[in-house]
């Protein structure tokens, strides 16, 4: 269930001494005292927990009103964080890591902003956030009946998909046709079952304010990271700005500070014992009632595949940088979303052995199919859903190291990515049937490959793309037979050694018109059909990679569907 797109909250029973864990900026998570209505929920269920009985004093609609004003105005969604609005001239607090990407942009050998923070004393020397967009939400419905119209009627799971993928599709469409001045999307609430639109403003001028050195905003670094206590400086201050007449422009210097809403105020008092705690935010998801399966999964390869691999990348990039201030401010950011994500599954994984966390939820589910085969209604309907899960996931797990590696080899290789992208948009376009649809076609999707192209080709660092390649084909060779990567397989079939292996990715790469900029904007602007066209290494090496994923890909949607 994938929550980010939602403001959702979060009910806390009463606090205990030292039963709490702070995580990031008035971001409280509380180990419940008692029995009661805790948890992660989106706002469209607001009305179904009793919040002041779990100890909250204002009124509910103080904190969510679609009709006014109220508590969830002042939160926003920055990139992929939260933050808060805690002025009326569009200050936002968020996270330290979630301006870091923006200060590094901005710092160089000489003003190295990552390592001693950044100031801006007056309004006129904040520094342009590029890229950031903010969105704030204006409203929400629910439209699961539109987007699941049409679905009964099918019991192929593909086909289900794709009744529903183009339902989304017309839905946000006709939203944004509507709504020229918002941001309109679909978010799936419950897999084939809750979906709502939410419709967002951007603001798309965002500048950086403050940001503390690093030695405060990280301190004690990514080994006091997710733990309690952690005693550091782990915020940031942005501020966000729109054009005159009040919309949300791009950047300008005469673009004048946003006036929310609803802007919070800090209480200087702290908290106290015992207080209720709510927490608004656009948190990732929730797992907690995924299924035992699940967990086996995670415990036994997803954790661990992620964290060794961006560990790897982590080290590579630390030693690239040791004795280059230029290249440890060109990764800095990179190794510390790395570091941010494996040192959470690493706590999760060791959190998921010593609870016992997967046998658990195996004796939970031992202990509901009991309960269904007690009452022979309940047996009729649901009997074969539990055993119906584990079937599935035994294909999951069994094919497990193949997927993981699928997922990750375009993450590690950009300028690879490239070439998966470009082979994606080739695909759908010669799938058209006349010339009058490609020429709309690639007129639509011009802005679209260009800006994949600049985000992907930014990341690119040959010398780093060209090891991560080579630990990913590696790595492939030492799956079983039913993991095996075919298109890796036929690459290194003609490899006798590290040599042949470093000649043959030098050759797959110093041939590739991908990693000229120049030429790619040329071909992008003037001639796309050209571009889908190319004879070239790295496209045909990728183009045959898409194949096979594509295939698995389909084979795991119909069992997700099921």
């Amino acid at each position: 269930m994938n929550f980010y797109p939602t403001p959702t909250y979060y009910i806390f029973a009463p606090m205990k001494k030292n039963t709490f864990i702070l995580i990031g900026v008035f971001t409280l998570f509380v180990l419940p005292a008692h029995k009661t209505d805790e948890g992660m929920f989106p706002l469209s269920e607001l009305k179904n927990i009793d919040l002041q009985k779990a100890g909250l004093k204002i009124s509910p609609v103080e904190l969510y009103n679609p009709n006014g004003i109220s508590l969830v105005d002042a939160i926003v969604r920055v990139g992929g964080c939260t933050g808060s609005f805690v002025s009326p001239d569009g200050l936002i607090i968020t996270n330290h890591h979630c301006a870091f990407a923006f200060v590094a942009a901005i710092s160089d050998t000489v003003n190295n902003y990552i390592k001693k923070g950044f100031l801006a004393r007056t309004k006129s020397e904040e520094v342009q956030a590029k890229g950031l967009v903010c969105k704030i939400s204006a409203s929400y419905e629910d439209v699961s009946g539109k987007v699941l119209q049409g679905t009964q009627s099918t019991n192929d799971p593909l086909l289900r998909l794709k009744m529903i993928a183009d339902n989304i599709k017309a839905i946000t469409e006709s939203e944004n046709k509507a709504n020229p001045t918002l941001s309109c999307e679909v978010s799936e609430m419950f897999t084939g079952r809750n979906y709502v639109l939410f419709r967002y403003k951007l603001l798309k001028d965002v500048r950086v304010v403050y940001v503390p050195a690093r030695s405060i905003g990280e301190y004690g670094g990514e080994k006091d990271n997710w733990v309690w206590p952690r005693h550091s400086g782990d915020f940031a201050f942005l501020r966000a700005y729109m054009a005159p007449d009040g919309s949300g422009a791009e950047y300008n210097k005469n673009n004048l500070p946003y006036k929310p809403a609803k802007y919070l105020k800090v209480n200087p008092k702290g908290v106290n014992e015992n207080d209720f705690v709510f927490v608004l935010g656009y948190p990732g998801r929730t797992f907690r009632h995924q299924s035992a399966a699940f967990y086996k999964y995670h415990e036994e390869y997803m954790l661990k595949y992620i964290s060794d691999l961006y560990d790897w990348q982590i080290s590579w990039m630390e030693k690239a940088g040791k004795n280059n201030g230029a290249l440890e401010i060109k990764y800095a950011s990179h190794v510390k979303r790395l570091a941010n994500v494996t040192k959470n599954y690493k706590g999760k994984l060791q959190g998921f052995r010593r609870a016992g966390l997967t046998a658990k939820k195996y004796e939970d589910e031992k202990m509901l199919a009991d309960f269904i085969n007690t009452d022979a209604n309940l047996k009729q309907q649901y009997g074969n859903v539990i055993p119906a899960i584990n079937t599935l996931y035994d294909d999951i797990i069994k094919f497990a190291p193949r997927n993981l590696w699928y997922d990750q080899v375009y993450n590690v290789a950009p300028i690879l990515a490239v070439a998966a992208t470009i082979d994606n948009y080739r695909g759908n376009y010669n799938d058209l049937k006349t010339d009058e649809e490609k020429k709309v076609y690639m007129e639509k999707q011009k802005p679209r490959i260009q800006a994949a192209y600049y985000r992907l080709s930014d990341l690119y660092d040959e010398t780093f793309e060209k090891d991560a390649l080579k630990k990913m084909l590696h790595d492939a060779q030492t799956f079983n037979a039913s993991n095996e990567v075919k298109t890796v397989t036929a690459f290194m079939n003609e490899i006798k050694d590290k040599n042949d292996l470093n000649k043959k990715i030098d050759k797959l790469y110093s041939k590739s018109k991908f990693r000229d900029r120049k030429i790619m904007d040329t071909l992008i602007k003037k001639d796309i059909e050209k571009l889908f066209k190319l004879n070239d290494p790295l496209l045909s090496f990728a183009s045959e990679l898409n194949k096979e994923i594509n295939f698995y890909d389909n084979k795991d949607r119909k069992l997700k569907e099921n």
